[in-house]
């Protein structure tokens, strides 16, 4: 099995920094903030192996099709390039957001 390279896209890396930036400076719970980025981290390696094993979602505006996992309450979205065997991480949110709204 082939694994597929990561790439984040500027949003993604902001939304995950946002994330555990909240975590510990709104909640202070440091060590809980490393846990999640480390639960995000693993299966955004996860996806990495088996990217096509995921919930496909066609978007409505731009009949684009974007995949998504779960973790948690975090929701990670992502596409596949497989011409370049690349994953692309598009965004990652809380799960109680109307992630609708954000494509």
């Amino acid at each position: 099995m082939k694994i597929y390279s990561i790439h984040f896209s500027k949003t993604a890396s902001e939304d995950l920094r946002k994330i555990i930036f909240y975590i510990e400076n709104n909640l202070n719970f440091y060590t809980v903030a490393n846990s999640i980025y480390f639960n995000i981290k693993n299966k955004i390696d996860a996806i990495a192996m088996n990217p096509y094993g995921y919930i496909k979602i066609l978007l409505l505006k731009n009949k684009h099709v974007i995949r998504k996992a779960t973790i948690k309450k975090y929701i990670i979205f992502f596409e596949i390039c497989e011409k370049d065997k690349v994953v692309k991480i598009v965004r990652i949110i809380h799960g109680k957001r109307n992630w609708k709204k954000l494509f």
